[in-house]
């Protein structure tokens, strides 16, 4: 853990310094205690002479933040920061000599946003964030922001995040160009409750031991120990450096003590390199179970690569790794290789060129309707050039691996005809390789899990009635739907109902047994989501409390048959009889059996 900054006395005595600085480049000058601050373009640029506290700050578009010399900037409220593609916020410093230590969130309140900023040359991190337990605090978010330039002499170049709770999010967002002392030269991440994800997000030219130690270093674009998601995001030209007797582990991306998904991602030319040993060029997994699916893992390097390292992907100890739909080409040393209890298992994938032609696997792994160059084992497995179109790595229209994946209905493809990315080839059996199955609509935006928008409600009925639950939605096509049953106990375990697979479950002809609570499953290709519980209550007679209309008929002959009739419209002259009566000396009493609540009568009686 970073060691923590000491606030400078005029800090500390809460003073804040808003005035012109005169003879220098600069519209506004800051220190101390920021409270309830507006940071405008006509203010622009703020140099920051001393520590700051920020207490409440909004810096709107075009803001340029300047320091001055090696002052702290820690966030212990809310720090909003409003860029616009047009007017960004730009976070540097004019003393390169020096630097400045980066923005600190420490135990900060719910509500920091970053906005179309750029963050660049700290020297302890660009944004450092922790929060403590039981408490926890506010985990700022990051969407189309650049963190680039910036150095750590231990971790996290970019961003060095030890969260206790909350998610830390980063969307279409650059770390670039970081450089650390020991783990994470873009991202180190420390999540003991919740998830890294990255959406559409550039990892590039990070470097992690950037001074040659000699120890173990891991992750030279991102280290992450704790549940993380990667969707659509590019990891390039990392590195995971050595010195003299040095282990080194995950030149793109180490991962480890947490579940991980990483969909429709490249890595590309990561170096992990270990004077002593280099596992995972590509990707360093172990203790959880990561699903890397429709990503390409093309020409990534371990160094030296005399040893058995998995260029492509390294799963150790307990880790499992599902490849589907995948390609991974190219690769100095193996395509994945299973280590010491970690294992991978291939699926509708090419695994090719690694390890100059020789072993594409070596350890642990499985691969089953996969293309592996020199054949692997396995049901539907081939030994063939794909044939793919150069740059993009698609299957070009000659390919022997077309409709050649697992022809179960569970991976077919949905994805045919522009404008969608990378359209399928072939029929909608699943095409081996990066652009195949249902997750290659995922290229062109983002695919996830259904998300629950209405729930079903409680229900109330009798015995030999009817009862309908219904659920609402959203998500990428196609969903399925799964109604449970959980008897009269809500904690019970749910039993699937036969049939019951549409959006609303229909109950007919109502029995006591019925009576409990239900919920449903709504699932596509990319997860799942449950309903909340509905309580159906079943009594033995349905009993309805409303008004009818009672006509009382009196005079007329003793005797004497007459009708009772009624419209709905007084113009209207077709008449409805409600019914015939006899009269009687004292009169005759005729119910509506129609509740009143209906549309509105006219009555009358004729002979």
């Amino acid at each position: 853990m970073k060691k923590l900054p000491l606030l400078s006395a005029v800090a500390a005595l809460a003073v804040l310094t808003i005035c012109p600085l005169r003879g220098a480049d600069c519209g506004t000058t800051v220190s101390g205690i920021i409270d309830g601050e507006i940071w405008t373009a006509a203010g622009s640029p703020y140099c920051v002479i001393g520590d700051v506290l920020v207490s409440a700050l909004m810096i709107q578009p075009g803001v340029e933040v300047r320091f001055l010399s090696n002052y702290v900037f820690i966030v212990e409220g809310v720090l909003q920061v409003k860029g616009t593609a047009a007017n960004q916020v730009r976070f540097t410093t004019t003393n390169s000599a020096v630097g400045w230590p980066g923005i600190w969130f420490i135990d900060s309140v719910p509500g920091s946003f970053f906005n179309y900023c750029t963050i660049e040359y700290s020297r302890s991190s660009a944004v450092y964030i922790t929060n403590g337990a039981p408490v926890g605090g506010g985990v700022p978010t990051f969407t189309n922001c650049m963190i680039i330039n910036n150095s750590s002499p231990e971790y996290g170049g970019g961003i060095d995040a030890t969260l206790n709770s909350g998610d830390l999010i980063l969307n279409n967002c650059v770390i670039g160009n970081n450089t650390c002392g020991i783990h994470g030269g873009g991202i180190n991440a420390i999540l003991r409750k919740g998830t890294l994800k990255m959406v559409h997000c550039t990892v590039v030219s990070n470097v992690a031991n950037a001074a040659a130690g000699s120890s173990t270093y891991v992750g030279g674009g991102i280290r992450v120990s704790g549940n993380s998601v990667f969707l659509n995001c590019t990891n390039s030209d990392n590195l995971c450096r050595a010195g003299s007797g040095a282990y080194t582990y995950g030149g793109g991306i180490y991962s480890d003590s947490g579940d991980a998904l990483f969909r429709n991602c490249w890595f590309l030319r990561n170096v992990c390199g270990g004077n002593s040993r280099a596992w995972g060029g590509a990707v360093f997994f172990q203790d959880g179970h990561l699903t890397m699916q429709n990503c390409i893992v093309l020409t990534n390097i371990t160094s030296p690569s005399s040893s058995p390292a998995g260029a492509g992907i390294f799963v150790n100890s307990s880790g499992t790794v599902d490849v589907i739909n995948s390609t991974i080409l190219a690769n100095n040393t193996q395509g994945a290789y299973g280590y010491n209890g970690g294992t991978v298992n291939c699926l509708n994938s090419i695994i090719f060129l690694n390890n100059d032609g020789a072993s594409q696997f070596a350890g642990a792994v499985t691969a089953t309707w996969c293309d592996v160059q020199g054949g692997y084992p396995g049901e539907g497995n081939k030994a063939v050039s794909p044939n793919l179109r150069p740059g993009t790595l698609e299957l070009l229209s000659s390919s022997p691996l077309i409709d050649m994946g697992n022809p179960d209905p569970l991976y077919y493809e949905r994805c045919f005809t522009p404008p969608m990315l990378f359209a399928s080839k072939g029929t909608e059996v699943n095409d081996m390789g990066a652009y195949g199955g249902p997750a290659a609509c995922c290229w062109a935006n983002p695919c996830g899990p259904p998300v629950i928008t209405s729930q079903p409600k409680n229900l109330a009925t009798c015995v030999n009635s009817s009862a309908m639950f219904c659920v609402s939605a959203i998500g990428d096509e196609p969903l399925r739907y799964q109604w449970r049953f959980h008897g009269t106990n809500v904690t019970n375990a749910a039993t699937n109902l036969l049939g019951a697979t549409n959006s609303c479950l229909l109950i007919s002809n109502v029995q006591s047994n019925n009576a409990g609570y239900y919920s449903v499953l709504a699932a596509n290709a990319f997860g799942t989501a449950e309903s909340s519980t509905a309580l159906l209550t079943v009594t033995p007679a349905c009993v309805d409390i409303n008004l009818y209309a009672g006509l009382t008929i009196t005079g007329g002959v003793t005797g004497r048959a007459y009708r009772v009739q009624y419209v709905t419209n007084i113009e209207d002259t077709t008449w409805t009889t409600l019914t015939t009566i006899t009269q009687e000396l004292s009169g005759v009493f005729v119910l509506d059996p129609e509740p009143a609540n209906r549309p509105r009568k006219f009555y009358r009686v004729v002979p």
